[in-house]
């Protein structure tokens, strides 16, 4: 059974990686993970801004609630940020890997699949916990 100590967490430039970012801490805090960031390595300025904002509010949240965390620049922009995240969670001997699900579905993503789906056939035997980036899907209980 998986201790869950050390979880890889790929960060883009959608606004939502709070979200993936609080549900990391969640490990952190009450299991002593360590959490291991891939940050995003687009080309636009805007698009690195954006990758750079969400990377610093990471960074401040696992601070703010001393959790042990490495952040790693990654290779690819953010379209290939999570299957980069997931080859090194693979090759660390991650036990989690945390990532967002798509926000827009389109036709493309019907035709082709969406990515959150083939990381999770690529993961093997790595737990994937996928997070809904979608705020009207939220369903919220008593």
């Amino acid at each position: 059974m998986p201790e869950y100590n050390k979880i890889v967490l790929p960060v883009d430039l959608r606004k939502e990686n709070d979200d993936s970012a609080m549900w990391s801490s969640y490990f952190g805090r009450f299991n002593h993970s360590e959490i291991v960031v891939v940050a995003a390595n687009d080309k636009g300025k805007d698009n690195q801004e954006q990758v750079a904002k969400n990377v610093v509010l990471t960074k401040k949240l696992f601070q703010k609630l001393n959790i042990r965390h490495k952040i790693y620049k990654g290779r690819g922009s953010s379209l290939r940020n999570t299957f980069e995240a997931l080859e090194l969670a693979q090759s660390s001997n991650a036990d989690l890997l945390i990532i967002l699900g798509s926000s827009v579905i389109t036709p493309i993503d019907l035709l082709v699949g969406l990515p959150e789906k083939k990381i999770i056939r690529q993961a093997g035997r790595l737990p994937v916990l996928v997070i809904n980036p979608r705020k009207d899907n939220y369903i919220l209980c008593d």
